[in-house]
């Protein structure tokens, strides 16, 4: 009986610690949110999609190596790979390449 107590508790504390790291990632992911969009009004993108401020988080988590990697465009623009990133560009990164290259290189938490 007693190591049923301690086996739950047990259970209990890596739940806690997987809801813990779970909370340190979403507030990342939110900090870095928070970031893209001062950053694009810095570089004077005020009104740029919810799809391009979503990269822009993409690329700061890719490229700082959190537990959220990039898709292949994501991955190409921090391998800053010219020919691979427009080669995998929708029409919306496409028209947004330079900053999305300057988030990269420029935009942190």
């Amino acid at each position: 009986m007693i190591y049923d107590v301690e086996v739950r508790a047990d259970k209990i504390e890596e739940e806690m610690e997987v809801l813990n790291e779970m909370n340190k990632e979403m507030d990342i992911r939110e900090r870095c949110r928070e970031r893209a969009i001062e950053f694009a009004n810095e570089w004077g993108f005020p009104n740029v999609s919810s799809h391009i401020i979503d990269i822009m988080v993409s690329i700061m988590c890719t490229r700082d190596k959190t537990s959220y990697a990039g898709g292949g465009f994501v991955e190409a623009v921090v391998a800053n790979n010219l020919y691979l990133a427009m080669s995998r560009a929708d029409s919306d990164c496409r028209n947004n390449i330079f900053l999305l290259t300057m988030c990269n290189m420029n935009c942190y938490v």
